[in-house]
């Protein structure tokens, strides 16, 4: 799989960050919520290094960098919030490597 094929998904991850941001505050979020992506498609290796230098706040080249970039261009409401979203989201790496 690719951004492309989850940006729904994380869309629906962006939303449901920000609704309940707005309802019990970022502390309470950052506490207790986390997102996952269940599927028995693999994802490719460009993906989990987007998702991974998306959280870490890394720079990427090559394919990684596209997947980043595409991702960030789905959550473009996102702005500043992204690598907070994309670290509630921890079991999406290591997900994704045990499907490759």
């Amino acid at each position: 799989m690719r951004a492309f094929d989850i940006k729904k998904t994380l869309q629906k991850f962006a939303k449901t960050d920000f609704d309940f941001t707005t309802l019990v505050g970022i502390k309470k979020i950052e506490a207790v919520v986390c997102y996952e992506i269940v599927t028995d498609r693999p994802f490719s290796p460009a993906l989990i290094a987007a998702v991974e230098g998306l959280s870490q706040g890394q720079s990427l080249a090559g394919d990684a960098a596209d997947q980043s970039n595409y991702i960030k261009e789905a959550l473009s409401d996102v702005g500043d919030r992204l690598p907070g979203l994309e670290v509630r989201c921890p079991s999406l790496p290591a997900d994704m490597r045990q499907l490759q």
